[in-house]
């Protein structure tokens, strides 16, 4: 199994869990939050610094989690879980 394969093997699951929630709204445009502790001054303040900047790094990964923000709820709850398998992404 090639890279593009393991990406599109798990947008697949993504889109077949999205089947199982109310008002599934699905972006396949992989996220990676950065920012999630700054608070919103810090925030605004060093927005102009690096909105234009272009950011790339590696990382390893074991899982992949599927959030979604359900009403009553203030923190994002786990939808799906998404283990790697031992698969090499790159």
């Amino acid at each position: 199994m090639g890279e593009t394969d393991i990406i599109e093997y798990l947008i697949n699951e993504l889109k077949t869990a999205q089947n199982t929630l109310i008002n599934p709204r699905f972006n396949d445009i992989p996220r990676i939050t950065i920012a999630q502790r700054l608070m919103p001054w810090q925030f605004a303040k060093s927005w102009p610094k690096f909105q234009h900047k272009h950011l790339s790094g590696t990382f390893l990964a074991d899982k992949m989690l599927l959030l979604k923000r359900m009403e009553g709820f203030r923190s994002w709850q786990v939808v799906r879980y998404l283990a790697f398998q031992n698969l090499v992404v790159a």
